[in-house]
């Protein structure tokens, strides 16, 4: 498989959200909808394991400063966990409520009296979403797709332009990036990170 320009070496590249822990038969139990006419709802992105085609992944250097014209707020971090700090930009406009794909990473689940125990708490590439008395995370700190390098928008802009939203995929729950307004070619893919 060819990875992403500008893919950092440290990183494995996952393109979906991956379970090594418990098989597909649980994972089906906990994030089925149990809908029958479920089934039938597509992401193509997701089954092409793929994620949207406008995204770049950028490393927040001086080249960034050279192509885009201003220094990047997070160019300073010169190495963040093993890596030049990078962000995802539109390399073309991409409409409101358009599926960027799912965000990938390891699946595990807890209890929700427990953290993630193997996981750092500071870990800026875990998802945290609960359902009933489970928490569900997607941790990308190893490996993950595109998505993963997408920052958070405080202190970068006024409100983000993307959420982390559950998908309906042949008939189970995927959590993906959904964009929330328009967004212009050059234009940075921003995010709220929050557990839900």
């Amino acid at each position: 498989m060819k990875l992403p320009h500008n893919w950092p070496d440290s990183f494995e590249y996952i393109p979906t959200a991956i379970t090594v822990s418990f098989n597909e038969v649980l994972l089906e139990a906990l994030l089925g909808t149990g809908y029958e006419e479920d089934q039938e709802k597509v992401v193509p992105l997701i089954d092409e394991k793929k994620v949207h085609e406008d995204l770049l992944i950028e490393i927040l250097d001086e080249s960034f400063t050279k192509k885009y014209g201003y220094e990047h707020p997070l160019s300073c971090y010169t190495e963040m966990l093993g890596h030049m700090s990078r962000g995802v930009f539109a390399a073309q406009p991409i409409q409101k409520e358009t599926v960027l794909g799912e965000y990938g990473g390891v699946i595990c689940f807890t209890e929700k009296k427990h953290t993630c125990s193997d996981g750092d708490p500071v870990n800026p590439y875990l998802w945290q979403i609960a359902i009933d008395e489970q928490l569900f995370f997607i941790d990308g700190f190893r490996g993950t797709n595109e998505l993963g390098f997408v920052n958070r928008y405080e202190n970068l802009a006024k409100e983000p332009n993307t959420l982390m939203r559950p998908v309906i995929h042949r008939g189970r729950l995927r959590f993906c990036y959904v964009t929330i307004k328009d967004i212009a070619a050059g234009e940075e893919i921003l995010t709220v990170y929050k557990n839900f």
